[in-house]
């Protein structure tokens, strides 16, 4: 947590709920509210349980990292849930093979240049 403004708003509005997250449960506050991790949908209901005045929880699939974030607002704060690898019992997560236009090169080519690179030497 970067103390600012925003971060201690959100960590002000989050002191008074601190006792009712699961045990383990790693939260961190920010400029743009509270992120809280959540492996298993088990973690992801006693998180939300937390929030009761919280009804609609958008969810999405996190491409780049390979899992499920759950995000709401409360009083202007926002509040995530990421890192949920299993998906809710009404979905499942599913692969599937797109085509889509891609720049590719034309050829690779491999040439020398120079770069500095730091190594360490002892004795």
């Amino acid at each position: 947590m970067y103390v600012t403004k925003e971060s201690l708003r959100s960590l002000a509005f989050m002191l008074p709920l601190l006792e009712k997250l699961p045990e383990r449960c790693s939260v961190d506050f920010d400029g743009d509210g509270v992120s809280i991790q959540a492996n298993t949908q088990e973690q992801v209901r006693a998180v939300r349980h937390v929030f009761p005045g919280a009804t609609i929880w958008v969810k999405q699939w996190n491409e780049m990292c390979q899992w499920l974030e759950y995000t709401t607002s409360i009083d202007g704060i926002a509040i995530q849930i990421y890192a949920v690898k299993e998906a809710p019992p009404a979905c499942r997560i599913v692969e599937e093979e797109v085509e889509q236009e891609m720049e590719v090169p034309v050829t690779v080519e491999r040439q020398m240049v120079k770069v500095v690179r730091k190594r360490l030497v002892c004795g």
